[in-house]
């Protein structure tokens, strides 16, 4: 069998005429016919009848066709699958993600992606948010990792989200710093529960207001009537390091602290949990390659390692 022979038997099948398959696949009459003769000699029977001029499939012509449909269909599938592994396979991944983000996943990542497509060319950009959104909307990355708002939710109508973790935004001082007020325990609260207002006077440390982090920690304090000294810097480890040193406190991520677990006291706060999502961030209309879906599987499996590792190191405390 070839599928040579698959294309001739469904052309009669559905012409209903050998002369007219033969037209359909611009082929000769006296090929389809051989075909038909060849097939029926080998299985000692018909695949057709005629009934009213018309070729009709017999039983076995019916189960012929059934097979046939099914190699070529897996043919076709072949074809599409093997066609795209050479194309990515050797070609350029631009994605990017947040600094603070990138230097906690991407060292687990990278490795991880180069194993299974040692081929492909990678472009890393580290930017924040805004950047991102514009490289990811001007077609210069493909996927952009980053954090939203509660909701995880984008603003532009032209991007869409994969949601791949949800965090918890905590409050961190100097471990053993005493508090004016004491920490409780609260249901539904991951860390020990703490009144804002307790920390008036105390120096926040954000982020700059270009980044996420920065922005949420602005909008925490006003919905919280706090009007602190405050000090804007660009990166995440710094000021967890300020705050370590007893500079202050910091609003951040609850995986943001994970490295500094054993130098920082950790509180929730407010009326319920404030969470931000960690994202995948597409073009609408973008296509998925395999390498694509792949590297935003890896993000989300090393978001969940560190996750459930820091939780294992506070439960060991």
């Amino acid at each position: 069998m070839n599928f040579k022979e698959f294309e001739y038997i469904r052309a009669i099948e559905s012409e209903k005429n050998i002369t007219k398959a033969a037209r359909l696949l611009n082929v000769s009459q006296p090929a389809i016919s051989r075909c038909l003769m060849n097939l029926e000699k080998e299985f000692e029977c018909q695949l057709f009848e005629k009934i009213n001029g018309d070729y009709v499939p017999t039983s076995v012509g019916k189960i012929y066709l059934e097979f046939a449909e099914d190699i070529i269909n897996r043919k076709l599938q072949f074809e599409t699958d093997m066609k795209e592994l050479l194309q990515f396979h050797t070609g350029t991944l631009r994605f990017g993600i947040t600094p603070g983000r990138s230097k906690s996943l991407t060292p687990i990542v990278l490795p991880e992606m180069r194993k299974h497509f040692p081929e492909i060319k990678i472009e890393l950009y580290e930017e924040n948010v805004h950047n991102l959104e514009e490289a990811l909307k001007t077609g210069r990355i493909d996927v952009a990792f980053f954090t939203l708002g509660e909701k995880g939710e984008l603003e532009d109508t032209g991007l869409y989200c994969q949601l791949l973790g949800k965090e918890e935004i905590v409050l961190t001082i100097k471990k053993g710093t005493i508090l004016p007020e004491s920490a409780k325990n609260k249901i539904g609260f991951r860390y020990p529960w703490i009144d804002l207002q307790c920390f008036n006077n105390y120096t926040f440390i954000l982020l700059k207001k270009n980044m996420r982090l920065g922005q949420i920690a602005d909008l925490i304090l006003r919905d919280n009537f706090l009007s602190p000294e405050t000090i804007e810097i660009a990166g995440i480890e710094t000021a967890q390091e300020l705050v370590a040193n007893g500079y202050g406190v910091c609003l951040c991520s609850s995986l943001g602290v994970r490295e500094y677990h054993d130098r920082l006291d950790i509180y929730s706060f407010g009326k319920k949990p404030l969470n931000w999502s960690f994202v995948a961030a597409f073009r609408v209309g973008s296509y998925m390659t395999e390498p694509l879906k792949y590297l935003v599987q890896l993000y989300q499996k090393a978001e969940e390692k560190l996750q459930d590792n820091y939780k294992q190191n506070i439960w060991n405390l």
